[in-house]
């Protein structure tokens, strides 16, 4: 390493060297602001998604079915036997994705031309 950054001192290449190393950093910082927003959008569809299943089910009984809402007949059971069948699922898929982008999104960058 000390041979190699003598040399780049010796012919005087730290600015085109500089110019690739800051490429090299300006496209990591996109693909972690990427991975960032991905993660954000999964925290929100992930903590937003009980309530959007309750309304989904509400919705499908009072709209689609024509049901009366009504204390006797309300599926609140409904959705609990729903939320228990669903809970490790809805706690699972956001964090097992955002894990999948942090491995794929570092394995990208072995394709980067280092070739000097």
């Amino acid at each position: 390493i000390l041979g190699g950054i003598r040399m780049l001192k010796f012919m005087a290449w730290e600015r085109s060297f500089e110019k690739r190393v800051i490429q090299v950093r300006q496209k990591e910082l996109r693909f972690q602001k990427l991975n960032y927003m991905i993660e954000v959008l999964w925290n929100a569809i992930w903590n937003g998604s009980p309530m959007l299943v309750t309304l989904v089910l509400f919705w499908h009984y009072a709209v689609m079915r024509g049901e009366v809402l009504d204390p006797a007949t309300t599926p609140g059971t409904y959705s609990d036997v729903v939320f228990n069948e669903m809970k490790f699922t809805l706690n699972a898929l956001p964090e097992t994705l955002i894990n999948l982008l942090q491995v794929c999104l570092p394995l990208s960058f072995f394709n980067i031309d280092y070739s000097y």
